[in-house]
């Protein structure tokens, strides 16, 4: 997998987060809506790997504070 700058990693990171709280109010097919949070956790888990190894301390804080409003958004769904 190719590394995007960390700038670029963290707008991805922040996107997929907003797309995880998208699904759990947009998608009434309860299996559609888990399929979709699972898949955006994990680009949002990707991106913010890519911030942690190549971002300054600033962009690796923002990362990891958006990977904990995954996991909250995500520990939600069960």
């Amino acid at each position: 997998m190719v590394d995007f700058p960390p700038s670029i990693a963290l707008d991805g990171c922040r996107t997929a987060y907003l797309c995880i709280r998208q699904v759990q109010y947009a998608c009434t097919d309860e299996a559609a809506q888990k399929e979709g949070i699972l898949c955006f956790s994990s680009m949002a888990k990707n991106y913010a790997e890519m911030v942690l190894r190549h971002g300054n301390i600033i962009q690796r804080w923002k990362a990891k504070q958006l990977l904990k409003k995954v996991l909250r958004a995500c520990g939600s769904e069960g």
